[in-house]
C-alpha cells in the first residue's frame, strides 16, 4: 500500500469516527432532554399535590379553630340555659357538626359527671378530624412518591 491509499483510509476512519461521536452526541443530549422533560414533569406534579396538602391541612385546621369556638358558645349556651341560641347553632350548623353536638347532649353532660366536657372531647368529633387528617397524609405519601420518582428519573 502507498502513502496515499494508507492515508484516504486513515480519512476515512476519521470521517467514520467523528460521524460516530456526532450521532452519539446527538443522541446524549436527546436523551438529556428527555430525561429533563420527565423530572420535571414529575416535580410539577409532585408540587401540585403539595399545594393540595397545603389546602387541605390549612382546611382542617380552619374548621377545627371554628369548631371549638362553635362548641364553646354551644356549650355556654347550654349551660346559661339558651335554647334560643343552641338551637340556632343545631339548625344552621354542618349537619355532621350538628349531630355530634345532639350526642353531646344526649350524655346530659350538665348532670352526668361521666359525660365528655365540651363536644370536641366526643370520639365522634375525634373521628371526624382524622378522617380529614388521613385524607391529607394519603395526598402526602403520593407527594413523596412523585417526588422519588422525579429523583430517579
Amino acid at each position: 500500500m502507498d502513502s496515499e491509499t494508507v492515508e484516504k483510509q486513515i480519512e476515512i476512519g476519521r470521517t467514520i469516527l467523528l460521524s460516530a461521536v456526532v450521532v452519539i452526541t446527538a443522541w446524549c443530549s436527546y436523551q438529556a432532554a428527555q430525561w429533563s422533560g420527565i423530572t420535571s414533569f414529575r416535580l410539577s406534579e409532585a408540587k401540585s399535590i403539595s399545594v393540595k396538602v397545603s389546602q387541605m391541612s390549612l382546611t382542617a385546621d380552619q374548621r377545627s379553630m371554628i369548631d371549638a369556638l362553635v362548641a364553646v358558645r354551644f356549650a355556654d349556651a347550654v349551660i346559661d340555659g339558651n335554647s334560643k341560641v343552641s338551637d340556632f347553632y343545631l339548625s344552621h350548623l354542618r349537619p355532621e357538626f350538628s349531630d355530634l353536638l345532639k350526642s353531646w347532649l344526649e350524655t346530659k353532660p350538665l348532670a352526668n359527671p361521666d359525660a365528655p366536657p365540651h363536644p370536641i372531647a366526643m370520639p365522634q368529633y375525634l373521628e371526624m378530624t382524622r378522617s380529614l387528617e388521613s385524607d391529607a397524609y394519603e395526598l402526602q405519601g403520593k407527594e413523596e412518591l412523585k417526588m422519588d420518582e422525579a429523583y430517579r428519573a
